[in-house]
C-alpha cells in the first residue's frame, strides 16, 4: 500500500475493483499552499482523463494538507499520501510505491501543465507505444532555435543530446512521461541526493528506453522559485551546503555513464557537467562564497568538458567563449579572485 510511514487516503467511493488508470501523475508537496490549487487545477482540466493524481504531502506545516483533502473528496481520480518530511526524492518515491498506472509522470507543486500535454502523449499521431515521452519547457522556449511542431521518434543519441545538452528538454523529470514497467523491473527510483536528483534518475532510466517520442511544443510550465539557488545568490549573496550538492550529483552521474560505456552519452554528459560547473562558478562569485574543495571539482568538470562543449550544437557562442577562456586561465588566478571577493571588506583594505 505504501512505503513505511505513509498514510494513503483513497479517493472517496473507491472500490477494490477499481480499474488501473493508464497514467499516474505524482505531485510532491511541501508547504505549497500558495501554488497548489493552480497546479492541481491545470492537471484536472486536461481533456485526457485516464489518469490518477497522487498528491504526496511531505510533512507540510501550512494549509497544503487541507487543500489535498479537499481535492481528494471532490475528484475520484485523486489519491492523497501523507508522510513525514523526507525531501523531494523520498516524496516522489512514495508516490511511485502506490502508483497503478502503466505510465508515470511528475509535476512539481509550483508548476503547471498545458492542456495538451497528456493528450499529446496518448492521443498523438505516434500512438501510445513509447517508453519515454518528452515535451519542451515554456521557460526556455527562447533558447530553442528549431521550429518543428510535429512529434517524432528519437534515436538514443538524439535522446541524450536533448536531455543532457539543452534546457528546453533538459534535466527535469516533470516534462517527461515514463513507462512504469521499466522502473519496476529495474528497481529504479529517485536517489537520495539533495540537488539534481532528476539528472541521476533519467540517466539511469535512459538506457532502458527503446522507444522515445518527442513533442517539440512547450507544454510544461516551469516556474523558478524565488528561493532558487540562482535568485538567492543574486539577491542575498548567500550559498549553503545544498547549493553545492550539484557536484555530488555530477559525481554520481559520471559513474553511471562510465558504466554504460556509451561514447556519445558520455560526451553529452560532459557538456552538461561543464555547463553546471560554469553556473556554480558564477554563483560562487555572485555570492562571495569560495570553497577550495568545491572549486577543484568545478575546475575539473570544466576542463574535462571543454572540447565537448565547444562542438555541442545547442550551446550558445558566448558560453563557448567563456568555457574556452577559462580553459587557459590558471586555476590559481581564478581561485585568488574568488577568495579575494569572499573576504570581508575590512580584510581587503
Amino acid at each position: 500500500m505504501g512505503t513505511p510511514g505513509n498514510t494513503v487516503e483513497a479517493p472517496v467511493g473507491e472500490s477494490e475493483s477499481r480499474v488501473a488508470p493508464l497514467l499516474s501523475i505524482i505531485v510532491p508537496i511541501y508547504n505549497s499552499e500558495a501554488t497548489l490549487a493552480s497546479c492541481v487545477d491545470s492537471i484536472l482540466s486536461q481533456p485526457f482523463r485516464d489518469f490518477e493524481l497522487i498528491l504526496v504531502d511531505d510533512g507540510s506545516t501550512d494549509g497544503s494538507s487541507a487543500l489535498c483533502e479537499m481535492y481528494r473528496v471532490q475528484d475520484g481520480r485523486i489519491r492523497y499520501v501523507r508522510r513525514e518530511n523526507g525531501g523531494l526524492s523520498a516524496a516522489r518515491n512514495s508516490g511511485l510505491s502506490v502508483a497503478g498506472g502503466s505510465y508515470v509522470s511528475f509535476v512539481d507543486s509550483d508548476d503547471e501543465v498545458y492542456p495538451e500535454f497528456y493528450a499529446a502523449a496518448f492521443d498523438g499521431l505516434l500512438g501510445r507505444d513509447f517508453d519515454l515521452f518528452m515535451v519542451g519547457m515554456d521557460r526556455f522556449k527562447g533558447e530553442w532555435k528549431f521550429r518543428e511542431v510535429d512529434q517524432k521518434r528519437l534515436s538514443k543519441d538524439e535522446l541524450y543530446e536533448l536531455f543532457l545538452t539543452t534546457n528546453y528538454v533538459g534535466l527535469s523529470a516533470c516534462n517527461k512521461i515514463f513507462r512504469r514497467q521499466i522502473l519496476s523491473e529495474n528497481s529504479l527510483e529517485f536517489r537520495a541526493v539533495r540537488f539534481a536528483e532528476d539528472l541521476v534518475f533519467i540517466s539511469e532510466f535512459a538506457p532502458h528506453a527503446r522507444r522515445v517520442v518527442f513533442d517539440p511544443r512547450p507544454l510544461y510550465s516551469y516556474k523558478e522559485h524565488p528561493a532558487s539557488m540562482t535568485n538567492k545568490a543574486k539577491t542575498t549573496q548567500l550559498m549553503d551546503d545544498r547549493d553545492f550538492e550539484i557536484l555530488n550529483a555530477l559525481d554520481l552521474t559520471s559513474a553511471i555513464y562510465a558504466h554504460q560505456q556509451n561514447d556519445h552519452a558520455s560526451s553529452c554528459f560532459r557538456v552538461r557537467a561543464a555547463r553546471s560547473a560554469l553556473r556554480l562558478l558564477v554563483l560562487m562569485y555572485l555570492a562571495r562564497a569560495y570553497r577550495a574543495e568545491e572549486f577543484r571539482g568545478v575546475r575539473s568538470y570544466l576542463r574535462e568538458g571543454t572540447r565537448d562543449f565547444l562542438v555541442a550544437r545547442h550551446q550558445r557562442l558566448p558560453l563557448k567563449a567563456v568555457v574556452l577562456a577559462l580553459r587557459f586561465v590558471p586555476s590559481s588566478l581564478v581561485a585568488w579572485v574568488l577568495k579575494r571577493r569572499s573576504e570581508p571588506a575590512s580584510v581587503q583594505q
